[in-house]
């Protein structure tokens, strides 16, 4: 039996333990992963999560949620100063703040401005929100001129009265010498009465016309109500599989194919090429038309290895790509939505991604359109929302 050479034997223990020390490419698969925000005031961030649903792993991340009011001390030069506003958060946290003068009443949406000298302090609350989650921030912030008070003016004394000079008693006049009495005049006669004349007879008063009646007013007819317009239809673009939605599920190529042509609106997918250089995707398959229709017009093209592999979960490189070059397209008014880094897209967020791409508000008719929903696993979802507008022709 021939022996092995010592440096034989060491090559082949070294290979041994190289291929045990790599890992199995299952271990660190994570194709199944759900978003979850958690609030986190007292660090002012948000903590943003992808768990992976198989085994429980996260991958965290964090926005921050910092705004900045600040005041100062400037002298009172009569220039009006007040107070800086300075928002340092993440991008994807939305900052809403009000000011008060007093901390029961936050009703200014701008700081006021001070020129007189003083202390003064404005009291503000924020409001910060990531995705679903949001809580809210109360502070105060300082403000110093410095500077002495104008002296007010005092009023000038009033002058006195000067005295009037008292006036000189004028002389006692000489009495006069009494006159002598005059003789009393004989009474004349009275003279007799005359008769009164007889008063005459009062003409009897006319009698007064009646007033004639006014005509009552005809009745002016009602105005005939203005019909509506008719409210812009939004056909279903999402769907499921047995009244489940499968909202943490990874969007597949093929169901995003299908999503983003039914965004493009209805079109003869017959006259468009097929994909003849696929193997993978049949001609009666579900999704061959969509394929087909986003491959003729350049949006959605297979992968590196000849295959469309339409079962495979979409990237986010890939959704991101994809959307761009479908608003690209003439006639076409999207506006791309900021696609989240991550290994895959699940489904609920890629219903939130085409909502925001659409300019479609998922609280509008929410109430219609969750009593409707097909679907019985979106109650938890925080997609749920954007789901049933994207789910329900309304």
């Amino acid at each position: 039996m021939p022996r092995i050479k010592p440096y034989r034997l060491a090559a082949l223990l070294l290979c041994a333990a190289l291929i045990a020390a790599v890992p199995s490419a299952s271990a660190d698969d994570h194709s199944r992963l759900e978003l979850v925000v958690t609030a986190e005031p007292e660090k002012r961030r948000f903590r943003v999560s992808e768990v992976c649903l198989d085994c429980g792993k996260e991958f965290p991340e964090y926005s921050a949620a910092d705004l900045r009011v600040t005041g100062g001390e400037y002298p009172a030069d009569g220039t009006p100063h007040g107070f800086t506003v300075e928002n340092l958060s993440d991008w994807d946290v939305t900052v809403s703040v009000r000011f008060g003068l007093t901390p029961e009443a936050y009703d200014l949406e701008v700081p006021p401005e001070f020129t007189s000298p003083g202390e003064y302090i404005l009291y503000y609350e924020v409001i910060y929100t990531c995705l679903t989650e949001s809580f809210t921030e109360r502070s105060d912030a300082r403000l110093v001129l410095t500077g002495e008070p104008e002296p007010e003016p005092e009023p000038e004394p009033e002058p006195e009265p000067e005295p009037e000079p008292e006036p000189e008693p004028e002389p006692e006049p000489e009495p006069e010498p009494e006159p002598e009495p005059e003789p009393e005049p004989e009474p004349e006669p009275e003279p007799e009465p005359e008769p009164e004349p007889e008063p005459e007879p009062e003409p009897e008063p006319e009698p007064e016309p009646e007033p004639e009646p006014e005509p009552e007013p005809e009745p002016e007819p009602e105005p005939e109500p203005v019909p509506l317009p008719p409210l812009t239809p939004h056909p279903a673009l999402l769907f499921g599989c047995g009244g489940l939605f499968r909202p943490g599920d990874p969007v597949s190529r093929g169901e995003l194919a299908v999503m983003v042509s039914r965004m493009l609106g209805p079109e003869d997918p017959g006259a468009l090429p097929a994909f003849a250089d696929f193997p993978d995707v049949p001609e009666d398959a579900w999704y061959a038309a969509a394929a087909a229709r986003l491959g003729a017009l350049g949006v959605m093209t297979g992968r590196g290895n000849g295959c469309f592999d339409p079962d495979a979960p979409a990237t986010a490189g890939e959704v991101r790509l994809v959307l761009t070059r479908a608003a690209a397209l003439p006639g076409v008014s999207w506006s791309v939505p900021q696609v989240p880094e991550g290994a895959c897209v699940p489904r609920g967020l890629m219903a939130e991604l085409l909502c925001r791409a659409l300019g479609r508000d998922p609280g509008l008719c929410r109430w219609r359109r969750l009593t409707a929903a097909p679907f019985s696993d979106v109650d938890a979802s925080p997609y749920r929302a954007a789901i049933a507008e994207l789910s329900v022709e309304h």
